[in-house]
């Protein structure tokens, strides 16, 4: 199997128009990623790592993006979502899927936090009740809860602090993908 290019991944997601123009046929996704980011294009740039990770990988990043924006100001529903993600991800179990999606829907759903409960539950399994017959959600799912999850927690210190903390993601999120900055099993 190849490794898609970036137009593949990106057709998981809605890429601004200054985006589409940097975007070249048969580009990698490491490239594209790199010129979003030299664009200041960060939106696109999120959505993009998040889809190009593993799943698992993508909700550490969102994890370790969120702790680092939100701090000791998050809601406790919000810091118990966070929490409940990274148990998923040291340990992925059905039960702790349905339980983030369970913390995730007793906080409304409240972005980011929500979003990332949210990514969890879209990262496998089944979408019904497990009584049911099982219905997987789509293989892109799970990434679009990331990015957008990512992409809230950046600007949720206002403009002028978003551009560093993109940069701060984005740099955790290359450590990531590159094997570092890993959960404890």
């Amino acid at each position: 199997m190849s490794t898609p290019t970036a137009a593949d991944i990106c057709k998981h997601f809605e890429l601004s128009a200054p985006a589409q123009a940097l975007l070249q046929p048969d580009m990698k996704p490491r490239p594209f990623l790199e010129a979003l980011i030299e664009k200041s294009l960060h939106p696109d740039a999120a959505m993009l790592m998040a889809h190009a990770m593993p799943k698992r990988e993508a909700i550490w990043w969102a994890c370790r993006c969120l702790r680092m924006a939100l701090g000791e100001q998050a809601a406790p529903a919000s810091q118990d979502l966070i929490a409940a993600a990274e148990m998923w991800v040291a340990k992925p179990s059905d039960e702790l899927r349905r339980s983030a999606f369970a913390k995730a829907e007793a906080a409304n759903f409240d972005p980011p936090a929500g979003l990332l409960g949210m990514a969890v539950f879209f990262s496998s399994g089944s979408l019904s009740l497990p009584n049911l017959p099982m219905v997987p959600p789509k293989d892109h799912l799970a990434a679009g809860m990331v990015g957008n999850a990512v992409k809230i927690a950046a600007v949720s210190q206002g403009g002028l602090k978003a551009a560093q903390l993109y940069t701060e993601f984005f740099g955790m999120g290359f450590d990531i993908a590159a094997g570092k900055n890993r959960w404890s099993e």
